[in-house]
């Protein structure tokens, strides 16, 4: 499940721990419009399939880093 940040930088440290893993498990994102108990009640209610989730060029994330 991706719980991480929504933006680019979140997007790509899910992707490189998947990848680091070598996960092929399927994989959920969770969420989140509110933090309130029946949010993120709801947002685990209703995980969306990643394949339901792009993030347009999450590539720039490392140029911004130290290491990138």
């Amino acid at each position: 499940m991706n719980a991480c940040d929504a933006g680019r930088e979140g997007e790509l440290i899910f992707r490189e721990i998947v990848e680091h893993f070598g996960s092929a498990k399927p994989i959920r994102r969770l969420w989140l419009q509110s933090m309130t108990e029946d949010a993120i009640r709801d947002g685990f209610a209703h995980l969306r399939p990643a394949k339901s989730w792009k993030i347009s060029a999450p590539r720039p994330a490392p140029a911004r880093s130290p290491t990138g």
